[in-house]
């Protein structure tokens, strides 16, 4: 593995062992925080002064290690940013562009600082289990905002998360949690963990999202697939058929109507047939604008976060809800092609390891299809979430194939 040797420090200074357990420590701290804290504006400052920790702690480590690791991460960032600032200069709203660009550098910065840290399979194991830890520490903290009593009982009519966060944020992060407690469960053979899914899960149907459905169905049926593929068809079928009927039966109780109806609204908005929510309405449309604004600048479109400016000439003034749509807005088609190009090529290198059932790169493959398809309904190129996956995922190829990501 090539790297660049600091000048910071001469002589190495060996810190105590314990230095990779406070990390930890703190990363999961951070993740609950995060979760928790990160959409209420008078505690948010707990998430930020726990990652300001966690990221002192990293850059002690690096230094005493005196490594930087410099690779295709590294210069994949810098690209992205350095387009994303260059959109300044013709952004429609100075103001708009200038904040997010600023977000944009301290999230690739940290970023950054998390790859530089997971140096080994044995780090990012244990980060995968902080990250499966936080999403249920999420779902206790949502059973006891909104009681196990009221949640069951049906007291409550309408759809759970703005008292933590958003309906559809709170709808997708308990569904990713369910993805991570099914990987421990079924590829870790940790049985408890199915019961953990189980719970993130029926709590997630209480969001009413239907991405969070979606995440959860397709997730689980890409983990379950691409650890039985190698085995006899008919074996296959029946392990998936096995888990449907489960699932099926899970959705058929009372909780998910809410959820139920709504995919079936949206799946009438599909076919130009039946009733259709506002909801669904709207998010179609703000495609439709989206989509002519590029192509009226399809090259470099109209600086960061102009989305939101002129869809506030129609209406409430905010993003477009979906990601694919806002980067091309954004900063056109380099914007889209230089962060999609962070996916597509962490999808090729994950996909080649898990043809060879690695189980983390499993993992990871399914999360970034996943992400993928979320961004449909979604906003996540300024998600912390996203830049921290991002750094896990790179690192881990980069442990996985040392002579590939040499420089």
């Amino acid at each position: 593995m090539r790297y660049l040797s600091t000048t910071v420090i001469k002589h190495r200074k060996r810190f105590p062992l314990n230095l990779d357990n406070s990390i930890m420590l703190f990363f999961l701290f951070y993740m609950v925080s995060y979760h928790i804290f990160s959409y209420r504006t008078e505690l948010v400052f707990i998430s930020e002064i726990l990652l300001l920790i966690m990221l002192s702690l990293i850059l002690l480590s690096i230094l005493n290690r005196t490594k930087i690791y410099i690779g295709t991460y590294f210069w994949m960032l810098t690209f992205f940013f350095l387009w994303a600032a260059l959109t300044f200069f013709w952004a429609t709203d100075y103001q708009l562009t200038y904040s997010k660009i600023l977000t944009l550098g301290q999230l690739c910065l940290i970023s950054y600082v998390i790859f530089n840290y997971f140096d080994s399979i044995e780090k990012i194991e244990r980060a995968i289990k902080i990250i499966t830890y936080s999403y249920i520490v999420l779902g206790i903290y949502t059973t006891s905002i909104y009681g196990v009593s009221n949640l069951f009982s049906g007291n409550i009519s309408y759809r759970i998360g703005s008292q933590i966060s958003q309906e559809n944020v709170l709808g997708v992060s308990l569904s990713i949690g369910t993805l991570f407690c099914f990987f421990m469960s079924y590829y870790k053979k940790k049985k408890l963990y199915y019961v953990y899914a189980l719970f993130l899960l029926i709590l997630s149907s209480f969001t009413g999202s239907r991405k969070s459905l979606v995440a959860v169905m397709l997730g689980i049926f890409l983990l379950i697939f691409l650890k039985n593929r190698s085995k006899k068809i008919l074996k296959t079928v029946s392990i998936i058929i096995s888990f449907g009927m489960i699932l099926y039966f899970i959705l058929n109780l009372p909780m998910f109507d809410a959820v139920l109806g709504r995919m079936e609204s949206f799946y009438n908005l599909l076919i130009g047939n039946g009733t259709v929510d506002n909801s669904s309405l709207t998010r179609s449309n703000m495609i439709s604008f989206g989509w002519e604004l590029f192509l009226d600048k399809p090259a470099i479109g109209y600086g960061y976060d102009s989305f939101r400016f002129y869809w506030g000439g129609i209406d409430r003034a905010t993003y477009s809800h979906n990601n694919y749509i806002e980067m091309l807005v954004n900063g056109g088609l380099i914007a889209f092609i230089s962060y999609y190009l962070m996916y597509a090529y962490s999808l090729y290198k994950l996909g080649k390891l898990s043809y060879r059932f690695n189980e983390i790169a499993i993992l990871f493959f399914v999360i970034i299809i996943i992400s993928l398809i979320l961004d449909v309904a979604a906003i996540t190129y300024y998600s912390k979430v996203t830049f921290i996956h991002f750094a896990i995922f790179f690192s881990y190829i980069r442990v996985a194939n040392p002579v590939s990501t040499r420089i």
